[in-house]
């Protein structure tokens, strides 16, 4: 399959900019299985649709003032009405909204999404709102509300967790943005500065993994930065095993390589030499656990 041929905006047009996120916002959420709920924009197309019939028939009406002065003041009452109707449900009902979905077919919940988005004027901070289209639901209240510059993206991951009296978060140090707080940061300690960088934090918000403490059997799968999300996952669940009690004995951990660096690299001299001695002492192999050598090199996990 061919793939799909880049968006282009023209970055010096606002509504260009964010016309180009909320579609690709929408095609992400439509691909995902959520069928788009074209209810309330149905709505407004026939209160649309009676706005232009009102001022039809009273352009076209066949009598003359003021034989028609009734019907005139019913059209006149009729569309400041219709007009106003239209509006309300845009302000109240629509608000930001981008997107009104059913729930995906086979979902255990009975409720679809509203995804709205905001991108001020003279701004780069693209907000993107996904809430509950039910505001009954049990998870009316687990809004996700992410903002990011529409110029710079950067890896943020939270990795402390529920029972820590402090918040942590690992920043990866890729791009200017980054650099920025890293050396902001790195002053402060360096000073023993007594204050500290102020941050503003919004939230919570939910997170879709605070399910995990319901299973006996966690796959957590992450390549690189991308594996600090499990950090606070862990953290609960080491901390759940110390406080609570277990119907096992043994916690089983497997480690999968994702990459491994060849044989004689420097970055596997290390772990060469504790092999080697491992070996030489005990007469059995750090890694097979037989007096036969397996290749061990420094890897990521």
């Amino acid at each position: 399959m061919a793939s799909k041929a880049p968006k282009k905006a023209n970055l010096l047009d606002h509504h260009s900019i964010k016309h180009i996120l909320d579609e690709s916002v929408s095609e992400v959420v439509t691909s995902r299985g959520y069928v788009e709920d074209v209810r309330l924009s149905n709505v407004r197309l026939v209160i649309g649709a009676i706005i232009i019939v009102i001022a039809l028939f009273a352009q076209f009406y066949k009598k003359k003032f003021p034989e028609n002065r009734d019907f005139l003041i019913a059209c006149i009452a009729l569309y400041p009405f219709a007009t106003i109707l239209f509006y309300l449900i845009i302000y109240t009902k629509e608000k930001n909204a981008i997107l009104f979905t059913y729930p995906p077919a086979g979902s255990f919940t009975s409720t679809g999404l509203v995804v709205s988005s905001k991108l001020p004027r003279f701004s780069e901070m693209y907000t993107l709102t996904i809430a509950s289209a039910d505001p009954k639901s049990i998870s009316a209240n687990e809004t996700v509300q992410f903002t990011k510059s529409v110029t710079e993206w950067h890896p943020f991951s939270l990795t402390s967790g529920p029972q820590d009296d402090y918040l942590s978060v690992h920043i990866r140090t890729l791009g200017d943005w980054s650099y920025q707080i890293y050396d902001l940061f790195q002053e402060a300690v360096l000073s023993r500065s007594q204050g500290c960088p102020k941050l503003y934090i919004d939230g919570p918000y939910g997170c879709a993994a605070q399910d995990h403490v319901k299973y006996d059997i966690l796959v957590l799968i992450g390549l690189g930065i991308g594996a600090t999300p499990f950090i606070s996952i862990l953290k609960d669940v080491v901390i759940g095993v110390q406080t609570t009690e277990i119907d096992h004995s043994v916690v089983e951990m497997h480690n999968f390589l994702t990459s491994v660096h060849p044989e004689g690299d420097i970055r596997s001299a290390l772990l060469s030499v504790i092999q080697a001695l491992h070996l030489a002492k005990n007469g059995t192999d750090i890694v097979s656990r037989t007096p036969v050598s397996a290749l061990l090199h420094s890897n990521k996990i």
